[in-house]
């Protein structure tokens, strides 16, 4: 985290792709983390209502911004509502949930491709875990 690091206050973070709107929903979740008042158990009821956005695109958007932030907590948090939001449904339904793929492929490089593979690596690695953990717990 950049907080962590020694010369932090001269670190410089690039929000060229987070929106205000989006900037003002990533801070008002790290201010109610920050809060040491509110036990974890109100945090979690917070979490589950903070989460429950209006349309895909401001779960995007923020899921997108918690991970060029290196938000740990807002990456899972939101992690979680895309999966419950996703289970059970088609790819082609998640692709036009989601808008992914026609747009995307058209203004897509290989470099961007690679940089959105590299960035989100952990979601690759998380589906191998879970798919095998599934596997495993199947009845024979």
């Amino acid at each position: 985290m950049i907080a962590e690091q020694k010369e932090a206050e001269n670190i410089v973070i690039p929000l060229t792709d987070i929106t205000g709107n989006i900037l003002a929903r990533v801070t008002e979740f790290l201010n109610k983390h920050a809060e040491a008042e509110t036990s974890d158990e109100d945090k979690e009821i917070w979490d589950a209502q903070f989460v429950n956005f209006e349309g895909t695109d401001v779960l995007r958007d923020v899921a997108a911004a918690a991970d060029d932030l290196d938000i740990d907590d807002l990456i899972l948090l939101t992690g979680q509502r895309v999966f419950n939001w996703i289970k059970g449904k088609t790819p082609e339904v998640i692709r036009q949930t989601f808008r992914i793929g026609y747009q995307t492929q058209i203004s897509s490089t290989p470099e961007k491709e690679e940089n959105i593979r590299r960035r989100n690596g952990w979601a690759f690695e998380t589906y191998s875990v879970l798919a095998s953990t599934n596997l495993q717990q199947q009845p024979r």
